[in-house]
């Protein structure tokens, strides 16, 4: 019987745990990866979405026997999905522990431990998710993984596909629609602000309590991804889906940089070219997966689906809103880091439009 190697310093916590994978015969400290014959080396992958049956979750489940593959059999990596692990904020501070190995969450639940990580999906700032893919993929990468190291932690990959849209109980075609519109965001500074500022009233509120506050008509309106309408039957709490493209979905991919420091180099470079061929897959067919999400809400719950105005499409993407996140984004990091980061995003749509 071949023995696993678990890296994870509180295995038997999470091993314990609800979740699609089978438990490990045994586990040890976060940093003992000495391989000996016939030893595995076993990770682990939290994330608070449910993969079950999505295209993110098919593409994990290929790259997971991919990895075991392409290190004959001394590598697995499992996924503990739909919060077993805990919420998104349990999860960075996990990661950030040592108690998690690695995390899948979006940039914007993780600012309080990386500050910088904010202005990777801050809303406003995005024109598409190409934009955004090569900025990471043109050398800002290295800038933002830096900001991660310093907070202790590795960033393994971070790519974006696809963006957040508005659901409401009410139409929101125009900004006059959006006066006094109760909407509720992550819990995320730069979220509420770019809301607020465009006249809505934004309410941070966590996830798991957004449909009964929507039910109990304590707020109107809801921003996420459009997946997120149809595993959550938010449909059945909304009347419209409104396209707003006002912030990138990203998913990075976090481990705790000690953990990842203790791998051999060939299993780092194993463990990225996992994460590479998950972000090609999942780019690739989550727009297929999105017209199969927009057909259920429409045929199964009767959203009807709207567009903004001229103007108001020029708000969310030049206005107010925009102005506010990025003032905040100077307050709270500094001039120098928000003007890097600005000069890249900028060179990025313009290679997009090259493009």
């Amino acid at each position: 019987m071949k023995k696993i190697i678990c890296l994870m310093l509180a295995g038997s916590c999470i091993l314990s745990a609800c979740s699609r994978s089978a438990e490990s015969e045994s586990e040890t400290s976060a940093v003992d990866t000495t391989q000996e014959e016939n030893q595995v080396l076993s990770l682990s992958v939290a994330t608070v979405g449910n993969w079950e049956g999505i295209v993110r979750g098919k593409v994990f489940d290929e790259y997971a026997e991919k990895l075991s593959e392409w290190s004959d059999g001394t590598m697995e990596i499992k996924l503990y999905d739909a919060g077993s692990l805990g919420d998104d904020k349990d999860l960075i501070e996990g990661v950030k522990l040592g108690t998690l190995n690695i995390i899948n969450s979006c940039p914007a639940y993780q600012t309080d431990v990386v500050p910088e990580a904010a202005l990777l999906d801050a809303p406003g700032l995005y024109t598409s998710i190409e934009q955004y893919n090569i900025m990471m993929e043109s050398g800002y990468m290295d800038v933002m993984q830096q900001y991660y190291n310093d907070a202790g932690l590795q960033l393994l990959g971070s790519f974006a596909y696809t963006f957040r849209q508005m659901s409401s109980n009410k139409p929101a075609q125009t900004l006059a629609d959006l006066q006094g519109l109760r909407i509720r965001t992550m819990e995320n500074r730069y979220h509420e602000i770019y809301w607020q500022a465009m006249g809505a009233t934004s309410i941070p509120l966590v996830f798991s309590e957004l449909y009964m506050a929507l039910s109990q008509d304590t707020m109107d309106a809801q921003e996420n991804s459009i997946y997120n309408l149809v595993s959550s039957n938010l449909g059945e709490v909304q009347k419209y889906v409104i396209f707003t493209y006002h912030a990138p979905m990203v998913s990075s991919y976090v481990m705790n940089k000690e953990q990842y420091d203790a791998l051999t180099e060939e299993q780092q470079d194993l463990l990225h070219r996992m994460i590479d061929g998950i972000k090609a897959d999942v780019i690739a067919n989550i727009p297929e997966e999105e017209e199969q999400n927009q057909k259920e809400l429409s045929e199964k719950y009767g959203m009807a689906m709207l567009y903004p105005n001229t103007e108001m499409v020029m708000a969310l993407r030049e206005g107010s809103g925009r102005d506010a996140v990025i003032a905040a984004l100077r307050e709270d990091l500094g001039n120098e880091k928000v003007d890097t980061f600005l000069q890249v995003l900028e060179d990025a749509a313009r290679k997009v439009g090259e493009h």
